[in-house]
């Protein structure tokens, strides 16, 4: 959807470089909000829906669901020309998104007096200006 509305007519399509760099600044502006809440929430969903099925919700159940996110949380992704990247983004914890509302959610039912916080982002440091 916001592909369908981004106006690329905006800048002059035959520089491919500023094109290129539009378009990468969009979507690393967008993607969190769009990866938690087109992929990743949906997947815990119905991997929580799924095992409600198949087991009777117990300490089991709850213990095997935590198991199969933590592993997903541990996956890596890997670019040509990049290094192993987490493969849920940290800002999908931090913007706003159906993935966050899903592990708050799951927190507040099932983690006893646990709560959902992120230690502070780090800021970038400049040096000499830059």
């Amino acid at each position: 959807n916001h592909v369908a509305n981004w106006n690329p007519g905006n800048h002059e399509m035959n520089n491919n470089k500023k094109s290129y760099e539009k378009v990468r600044a969009f979507w690393n502006h967008k993607k969190a909000e769009k990866l938690g809440t087109n992929l990743f929430a949906p997947i815990l969903s119905l991997l929580y829906k799924h095992l409600i099925k198949c087991m009777v919700p117990s300490a089991k159940f709850l213990l095997l669901f935590i198991e199969i996110k933590c592993d997903l949380l541990q996956e890596k992704i890997k670019f040509p020309r990049t290094k192993n990247l987490p493969l849920i983004c940290c800002s999908c914890f931090v913007k706003p998104n159906k993935f966050k509302t899903f592990c708050e959610t799951f927190l507040r039912y099932f983690g006893g007096n646990i709560k959902y916080e992120l230690d502070p982002m780090t800021k970038t440091l400049k040096i000499n200006g830059k």
